[in-house]
């Protein structure tokens, strides 16, 4: 990798991986440079939101979503999840894609009474 200088004395860029002679000298004029170190990095920042609706009275929620991002453990990578769990409405709806490909990884959407025996739920009751 390249290491560019600008000379501190005639602003002239150069690659400082050419001088063989420990210090730094601009070829343009000769001045001994100071040393300066830039670091650069990337960050990724990922979301996940999630929203209940409760009534007083009523122990879990009625309505539940999620969207955002997801880390696959099967696949190993970060993906993008939506989910709605309506209890009020009886409907359970799922989506898993890709987001590197925009592959579908999953789709599922039934009645919320007929999806059992997924995630949490090991003996098989209503979500």
């Amino acid at each position: 990798m390249a290491h560019y200088v600008k000379c501190k004395n005639c602003k002239v860029n150069f690659d400082a991986l050419e001088n063989n002679t420990g210090n730094i000298v601009c070829p343009s004029c000769g001045t001994l440079q100071d040393l300066m170190i830039n670091v650069s990095d990337d960050i990724v920042i990922r979301e996940m939101l999630k929203k209940k609706v409760k009534m007083a009275g009523l122990g879990r929620a009625i309505s539940e979503q999620m969207a955002g991002d997801d880390f696959s453990h099967e696949r190993q990578k970060w993906c993008h999840k939506e989910r709605i769990i309506d209890r009020g409405n009886n409907r359970y709806m799922e989506i898993v894609i890709d987001t590197e490909t925009g592959e579908l990884i999953h789709y599922c959407e039934e009645p919320l009474n007929q999806h059992f025996g997924h995630g949490s739920d090991k003996i098989g009751g209503q979500t």
